[in-house]
């Protein structure tokens, strides 16, 4: 809502309130964060068509939310009812609209680590399995980001390969 004085209103109390009421209404939104699990079915490949201006293969996402993820919604909306009725309010409608992938800005885990170069991208220390003098040092390399704020988890990560990678740097023999 614009300030009271750029409508040449009230900034506060209850002729404020009023004609806050009158112009835009009530409403109320509430929103819900859940982690999607780990799918096959998801996954980053190159396009074989589109290419950039360099000629560079453009990414191709493969996403698309399961079960699990399906029922989270449904749980957090009949959540949300509840929370509201419990409150005192009256639901006189609801949408349910599940985020589109990059809406929480946390999505991850397209680079997992792990042991195994069939199943994971890098090792434990960011190194890629096929191609051994590339380390990454973001949140792809995390199997499961859950749903919170990554930065501290991702700093952690990128400070422990950090810490790993410094002696065999020193020594040039980095990546033998």
């Amino acid at each position: 809502m614009s300030g009271g004085s750029a409508r040449g209103g009230q900034h506060f109390g209850p002729d404020f309130k009023r004609e806050a009421r009158d112009e835009y209404g009530w409403g109320i939104s509430l929103a819900g964060s859940g982690e999607a699990i780990r799918s096959d079915a998801n996954y980053i490949d190159l396009d074989p068509d589109v290419k950039d201006a360099w000629g560079i293969p453009a990414a191709q996402i493969q996403l698309a939310f399961g079960d699990n993820e399906r029922a989270m919604v449904k749980d957090m909306t009949e959540w949300g009812i509840r929370l509201l009725e419990a409150a005192g309010a009256e639901i006189v409608g609801w949408q349910v609209s599940p985020s589109i992938p990059g809406g929480q800005i946390t999505e991850q885990g397209t680079c997992r680590m792990g042991n195994d170069p069939k199943k994971f991208v890098t090792n434990r220390w960011g190194q890629c399995h096929d191609v051994p003098d590339l380390v990454v040092g973001d949140g792809a390399i995390n199997v499961t980001p859950a749903s919170q704020n990554p930065t501290l988890t991702i700093m952690t990560l990128a400070m422990r390969n950090a810490a790993h990678l410094a002696e065999p740097v020193r020594r040039r023999d980095l990546f033998t």
